[in-house]
């Protein structure tokens, strides 16, 4: 684990087990489809692409795709993973994830949203 996301936290409650994301969350990372597959009309997936395509922490997309390479449910937190880094949202449909995302899904998305959230200015540093 790398110290730019180490807690002050020195043990964890009784219960609880110190891990990673990756061991606990399914992580998706965006592929963008072929741009010829891309519509303004609404056909087939909206597409997530980046922080063009989030709005007060919640997906927004512009475009959409008929033919979409990875896939998230309204389950997920969104993360971008190109610059800038760390803008974190909510999916509140199902999408097609571009290049510019990944998706994390597991049990616990408002944990993950707000930890994701709270590390923001890391990520920045790490950028």
């Amino acid at each position: 684990m790398s110290d730019e996301f180490d807690t002050k936290i020195s043990s964890c409650p009784e219960g609880w087990k110190r891990t990673t994301l990756g061991e606990e969350y399914l992580i998706i990372m965006g592929q963008s489809p072929d741009s010829s597959y891309y519509n303004d009309s609404k056909r087939g997936l909206p597409l997530v692409q980046g922080n063009a395509d989030i709005e007060n922490g919640i997906t927004s997309p512009q475009r959409y795709t008929s033919k979409p390479t990875k896939i998230c449910g309204n389950d997920a937190v969104l993360l971008s993973v190109r610059a800038p880094v760390g803008t974190v949202s909510r999916v509140n449909q199902q999408v097609c994830l571009g290049r510019g995302v990944c998706a994390i899904v597991g049990k616990i998305t408002n944990f993950v949203y707000y930890l994701m959230k709270y590390h923001k200015n890391s990520w920045k540093r790490l950028e």
